[in-house]
């Protein structure tokens, strides 16, 4: 089998979606999205992925039985049911119909890709030659062996943390909302405390100071939310790029408009 890992998501849910992509390193997991039964049919044979993630509320909870899943012998690609509750006569239904394994949300991305990574090994008789790592300038997140390397030293922080910068970094330079960040981190049924998100990000934002990263800080989109962003590409309206202290390049990036670099303190 060859790399990047084709993958089939017949899921209908944006915030599904979401998890699922945060999940999948995206150089080793080529995905596809076709919520549509007659069409997924068609690249289940002419695209031949390696995997299929299916939401199971499609088609009145009957969607692995429409793609011509059954419990009986071996069904190929495999697939990973999605569970909209952590019931266990759910994940029961789900492996009667064919699934190969069975993830309720909200879930945590690594483990969502260490199952993936698992059936794809038991299925294929290979051990897939991958380490997903995401690689963003200064910043290294290992979410398989849940890691964070700032410069090539590792960083202690907490497994949360480690999501949340996993969220901020696979949507680089793009501002994501406190409700956003709560129900891909927390799910959409956690009842928040008002700051919970502004907490770890100010938790998460000194940790990278203390680190010394120089390539990438969060910033503060006021009455929005939050972004990971390059700081080298605000550094080119700096009167002289890369030269100044971080006190200064902070003042410079204070002015733009509704972004900020916020002090950790």
């Amino acid at each position: 089998m060859q790399l990047p890992i084709r993958t089939l998501l017949v899921v209908e849910r944006p915030s599904i979606l979401d998890s699922i992509r945060q999940a999948l390193e995206p150089r080793s997991f080529l995905m596809r999205v076709e919520p549509r039964f007659e069409e997924a049919l068609v690249l289940l044979q002419s695209w031949q992925p390696h995997l299929a993630v299916v939401e199971m509320s499609l088609a009145g909870g009957k969607a692995l039985p429409r793609l011509g899943y059954s419990p009986w012998g071996v069904n190929i690609p495999p697939a990973i049911a999605i569970a909209w509750q952590d019931d266990p006569a759910l994940k029961l239904v789900a492996l009667e119909q064919g699934a190969d394994d069975v993830v309720a949300i909200p879930f945590a991305p690594e483990e969502f890709l260490a199952r993936a990574l698992v059936i794809v090994r038991r299925t294929y008789r290979e051990a897939a030659s991958l380490t997903p790592i995401l690689r963003l300038g200064d910043i290294e997140i290992d979410t398989f062996h849940r890691r964070v390397r700032v410069n090539g030293v590792e960083l202690r922080v907490t497994a949360l943390e480690q999501r949340l910068l996993y969220l901020l970094a696979s949507h680089v330079d793009r501002v994501l909302t406190r409700d956003e960040i709560l129900d891909s981190i927390w799910g959409t049924d956690y009842i928040a405390e008002s700051n919970v998100v502004d907490r770890h990000i100010h938790n998460l934002r000194a940790k990278l100071e203390a680190g010394r990263c120089c390539s990438h800080y969060i910033a503060t989109a006021h009455g929005r939310g939050y972004c990971l962003t390059s700081l080298a590409a605000h550094e080119r309206h700096s009167p002289a790029p890369g030269t100044a202290p971080l006190a200064q390049r902070r003042r410079i990036l204070l002015r733009e408009p509704g972004l900020a670099i916020q002090e950790s303190r």
